[in-house]
């Protein structure tokens, strides 16, 4: 069983692995454009949201993450939790490699199918490379973002590291 599982994952980083350097663009808060590769795309928050018993009829969101340039340091995990209107999980996906910090953007992106129906919530937590512990989303720093709700336009973060997880908006990113 465990070998099958390992097989598994084996096959779907080679599939992700594949189209990892296609170029993202996305708007900030202020209009200007932000451009970046994504190091993968994640289909494991759907579906550990399916095995939970989630409903297949919900819609699948693209969720886009990018690592601010001017931190300088790479992502080591990043982990996002779907919940209710109630605060109960739904779904979780724990996720790595680094995304990286580089001029241009190579690999600094990321997109997460994310099921998504009204009253849900995407909490999201990141570990910096040489971090011990994840930064979390703190809703008395932005209650905007914090957590993150689709609108029609916004559909990521910016993640920024500081004593919380900064975050900023993304808009329109495709």
């Amino acid at each position: 069983m465990k070998q099958a599982k390992i097989a598994v994952v084996a096959i779907s980083l080679t599939v992700v692995a594949a189209g990892s350097a296609q170029a993202t663009t996305c708007k900030m808060q202020d209009d200007s454009e932000i451009k970046f590769t994504r190091k993968y795309e994640d289909t494991d928050l759907k579906a550990n949201y399916y095995s939970n018993g989630g409903s297949k009829n919900a819609e699948i969101k693209k969720f886009y993450i990018y690592n601010w340039l001017m931190q300088d340091v790479n992502v080591d995990d990043i982990q996002l939790l779907l919940r209710d209107e109630k605060g109960d999980l739904l779904a979780r996906v724990h996720r790595g490699p680094n995304l990286t910090h580089t001029l241009g953007g190579a690999n600094a992106g990321a997109i997460f199918d994310v099921p998504w129906e009204d009253g849900y919530e995407l909490w999201v937590e990141v570990r910096w490379k040489g971090d011990v512990h994840y930064k979390h989303m703190d809703t008395s720093v932005d209650d905007d973002n914090v957590p993150f709700k689709f609108t029609e336009t916004k559909n990521g973060l910016i993640v920024a590291r500081n004593t919380n997880l900064e975050v900023a908006p993304l808009y329109s990113c495709s």
